[in-house]
């Protein structure tokens, strides 16, 4: 049973844990690193959309054409593994603002707050992950993205039960794709951003971001798919993320084709976000 002095001092260890937080939140440093991880992110997705885009110009990128086969190649070049590391850093802080943004912005605050936290919470995982992976490149421990999710699938193959959680995690997939695809084709996503006052800079993000959220929609569909058919044959080969979605378009009627304008669609989306670093409302 607490007693009433235990009861303070875990409200002010609480509300000192809240300050810290706030004054996180509100923080013009933390700000400017944080937005530094919306250009690692448009790197990241530039180097995917130029590996698929070789992919479907040659059928063999030299690649992994997922974000471990993107950050593998920023790794490889002079210079790569403080850029990885800085862009690392710099897209937690983009993680941690996300988690902050459920309790002090925009997912607390809207009409709709459990559809806000879950968008806020999403996009924090995502970049959560971009981060660890660069700064486990940065500091020369590399891994495969799609033997990760391989292995995260398998234990679960062996039951009716975990065959029915990798299907629905393909469905929710498939759905974060569609939403991609509507966030993108709706141009719904310029209401995250601050309006910028030249008109080519304003019709540049307009195009990039709508091509390049209906690239990744149609992508991460691809990859839900795959999920989605690993549950039902108990396959976890095919549970492997996005370079294998993208070689198994390959091999589809027109499939080149499709996957270098995929291609195009991200190396767009990684430029619209570079301009996200300045435009995106905080």
């Amino acid at each position: 049973m607490n007693t009433p002095s235990g009861k303070k001092t875990v409200n002010h260890v609480t509300g000192a844990a809240r300050g810290t937080a706030s004054e996180a939140k509100n923080s013009k440093w933390f700000e400017y690193v944080a937005r530094i991880g919306y250009v690692m992110t448009g790197l990241i997705h530039a180097m995917i959309g130029w590996i698929c885009l070789r992919l479907g110009l040659t059928g063999d990128s030299g690649e992994s054409a997922d974000q471990s086969g993107a950050i593998g190649a920023f790794a490889d070049a002079p210079g790569g593994a403080a850029l990885l590391f800085i862009g690392g850093v710099a897209m937690a802080a983009l993680a941690l603002t996300h988690v902050l943004d459920v309790f002090y912005g925009s997912g607390r605050r809207s009409k709709k707050k459990a559809s806000g936290i879950i968008k806020a919470i999403s996009k924090a995982v995502m970049y959560a992950v971009l981060a660890y992976t660069s700064i486990q490149f940065a500091l020369g421990d590399s891994s495969d993205s799609g033997d990760s999710a391989e292995s995260a699938a398998e234990p679960f193959l062996s039951s009716p039960t975990g065959k029915a959680i990798v299907i629905s995690v393909g469905v929710i997939i498939i759905i974060v794709g569609l939403y991609h695809v509507y966030n993108g084709m709706s141009r719904k996503f310029h209401q995250d951003l601050s309006p910028s006052e030249d008109r080519q800079i304003g019709q540049l993000i307009d195009k990039t971001g709508l091509v390049g959220y209906v690239a990744k929609g149609i992508a991460l569909m691809g990859v839900g798919a795959m999920v989605m058919w690993a549950g039902f044959t108990a396959d976890a080969d095919k549970a492997r993320g996005l370079d294998a979605a993208f070689k198994e378009a390959l091999d589809l009627p027109g499939g080149g084709i499709a996957l270098a304008a995929i291609g195009i669609g991200f190396i767009l989306y990684g430029i619209y976000s570079v301009l996200r670093a300045k435009y995106q409302e905080m």
